[in-house]
């Protein structure tokens, strides 16, 4: 259990200091969810374009938060029926798969927007330019 500062001499009660414990879990692990989540978001956005908002809807979007924060609120209350170590390991698992998501979805984005600059760079190119890349080719 954590040690609150103010904790010093005693004058903080013991449902207080569990109280926050759980809160701390349960805001982390929706802070890295929802991370994790739009991340995945924002790739999926980068390509699909077009049909970004039939696969991403506003009631989708409402179900994925309500299912962040019920499935963090259940890895809580397994510390209650579980050994405590044995639910933390898992919310940890979970925080680490989500970072995980993050990173690759992160890495998908950086990976697409250059490509997407390769193809759009020669197109934007000066006709002048365009025109003596041409006679070059022809030569």
């Amino acid at each position: 259990m954590y040690l609150l500062m103010e904790n010093q001499h005693r004058s903080v009660p013991c449902f207080v200091r569990i109280v926050y414990a759980n809160a701390f879990y349960i805001c982390c692990g929706v802070a890295f969810m929802t991370l994790a989540v739009v991340s995945y978001e924002r790739l999926i956005a980068v390509r699909l374009q077009v049909r970004y908002n039939a696969v991403f809807s506003s009631s989708r979007i409402l179900r994925y938060m309500a299912f962040i924060w019920i499935l963090n609120i259940l890895f809580i209350s397994l510390q209650w029926v579980v050994v405590k170590q044995v639910s933390r390991g898992i919310h940890l698992i979970a925080w680490f798969i989500c970072l995980l998501v993050a990173a690759v979805s992160n890495i998908g984005i950086i990976l697409s927007l250059r490509q997407h600059s390769r193809r759009v760079q020669p197109a934007s190119r000066h006709p002048s330019q365009r025109n003596q890349s041409k006679q070059r080719i022809f030569r």
